[in-house]
């Protein structure tokens, strides 16, 4: 017998998890680095507050990074539980 792929196991579906989880590795460095690296230490340099700002910048980019990926996961969720018409498509 065949094995089906359920449409969650598509190539296209596998396409998108890539794309989000690259989104989700990019935005996480880039940010980590300006929140965390660039910005957080020109504060904590003029107001001398030791690595006070550069640690709220490291947290609010993991903070801001896992909100988007949880949000793309959501947004796929919901694509791949659209209802398909009579002919294979979504509605």
């Amino acid at each position: 017998m065949e094995d089906k792929k359920s449409p969650s196991e598509s190539p296209s579906s596998a396409i998108q998890l890539l794309k989000i989880l690259l989104a989700f590795s990019l935005g996480i460095a880039i940010s980590l680095y300006f929140l965390g690296y660039i910005i957080g230490r020109w504060l904590d340099a003029r107001y001398g507050t030791g690595s006070l700002f550069a640690m709220i910048g490291y947290l609010v980019a993991i903070f801001l990074s896992f909100y988007r990926l949880i949000k793309d996961f959501s947004a796929l969720d919901k694509k791949s539980k659209k209802p398909k018409g009579p002919n294979g498509r979504e509605e």
